[in-house]
């Protein structure tokens, strides 16, 4: 999937929004490809021009914090997600989940718990909430959530 992404060195360079896109999603595809460094860097260029629609600046926002998470500044990558979140957009759900995940990689459950939406669960929260309850050895709690999860999934 990642070469699908490699482009035309001109589309690469022109000073479009196309281009400006283009160029992000190469940022993108290094974080699967290349050094994390590389797609942090490269995303954090995209991300400073003003030729971005809105749209693509929220989505490349929500790739840029990946790459930090996954590079290993999660404290960063939190800080990212909380601004994604608390601006309510078309990412704030993935923001959520991936602070509650970070909350639980850190062992911060209560904190993790407390992401969770109460109108209800898709299975992703569920898995999140079986994780929890293994970490604390609450293991039936945990098959519960893992089933739960794997009939929403369905």
């Amino acid at each position: 999937m990642w070469p699908a992404l490699s482009f035309e060195e001109d589309l690469l360079e022109s000073n479009t929004p196309v281009g400006v896109f283009c160029r992000g999603l190469r940022g993108v595809a290094l974080r699967h490809t290349g050094p994390f460094e590389e797609s942090v860097a490269e995303l954090a260029a995209v991300l400073r021009s003003p030729l971005l629609p809105q749209n693509a600046k929220d989505f490349l926002q929500y790739q840029q914090a990946q790459s930090l998470f996954y590079s290993g500044m999660a404290g960063v990558a939190y800080d990212q997600f909380e601004k994604i979140l608390a601006g309510g957009g078309a990412y704030a759900g993935q923001a959520q989940y991936s602070l509650a995940m970070i909350d639980s990689y850190q062992g911060r459950f209560r904190d993790m718990l407390e992401r969770v939406p109460e109108n209800g669960l898709a299975h992703h929260w569920q898995r999140v909430i079986g994780d929890v309850h293994k970490s604390n050895a609450n293991f039936d709690d945990a098959r519960t959530h893992f089933e739960n999860a794997a009939r929403e999934a369905e």
